[in-house]
């Protein structure tokens, strides 16, 4: 009878401490589940959390950028203001000075196209020569009569020659009516006191002659600069 009463009380122990471990177990279970979901969620939580803080850092960086822009345009319009205001201050005062270089500028403009005036004239003179050399043929070679030279006291000019036309065989020199000249008249060409040749004078200005170089070899060694004397 003591053996059985034993054997049942243990069947109850045993079966108690089966249903205390089920239970713990269970509890344990679903806090380890509980447990789990938790951490999966903070680890969610932080990722969330990372990216909101880089886009967070982003538009701050952004925002920065734009205030950075936005300071140097004021400062670029404080700059551009400042210039306009110096700007006007200096035409306000310089406007008298203005007008005065106005007025320089008309006066030298008025002594320009006298000058322009004048040139025209020479390039007149110059294209009438050139006319009338244009109107006679070119010649490969031709042979020039010499009229005697008659020596009558005329008075003694010096010149430059200013132009030489090769192709016509004439120079243009600094010498004219109100230097003696005459047409027919013969100029000789000197180059560092050597005397290089002769040219006959055809064409007269008051301060220009054009003149005819006697021989076509000369042609060539009649420079821009030689000196004329008669």
């Amino acid at each position: 009878m003591k053996n059985l009463i034993w054997n049942i009380i243990s069947i109850i122990v045993v079966l108690s401490l089966s249903i205390i471990a089920w239970s713990l177990y269970g509890t344990n279970k679903a806090n380890f589940d509980k447990t789990l979901l938790l951490t999966e969620h903070n680890v969610a939580l932080e990722a969330s959390i990372e990216k909101i803080t880089e886009q967070k850092k982003s538009v701050e960086d952004k925002l920065a950028g734009l205030m950075a822009e936005n300071d140097t345009s004021l400062a670029k319009i404080s700059e551009y203001s400042a210039r306009i205001e110096a700007m006007t201050s200096e035409h306000k005062i310089n406007e008298e000075s203005l007008l005065t270089e106005r007025n320089k500028l008309t006066s030298a403009i008025a002594m320009l196209n006298q000058e322009v005036s004048g040139k025209n004239s020479e390039i007149l003179f110059l294209k009438k020569i050139l006319k009338k050399n244009n109107k006679k043929p070119m010649e490969k070679s031709r042979t020039i009569n010499l009229k005697p030279i008659v020596v009558t006291g005329a008075k003694y000019v010096s010149g430059k020659i200013l132009e030489v036309n090769k192709a016509y065989e004439f120079v243009i020199v600094n010498l004219g009516s109100n230097d003696g000249i005459t047409t027919d008249d013969t100029l000789f060409v000197f180059r560092r006191k050597a005397m290089i040749g002769k040219v006959v004078v055809r064409e007269i200005a008051p301060e220009y002659s054009a003149a005819k170089i006697l021989y076509k070899s000369l042609s060539d060694m009649v420079r821009k600069g030689d000196i004329v004397t008669n």
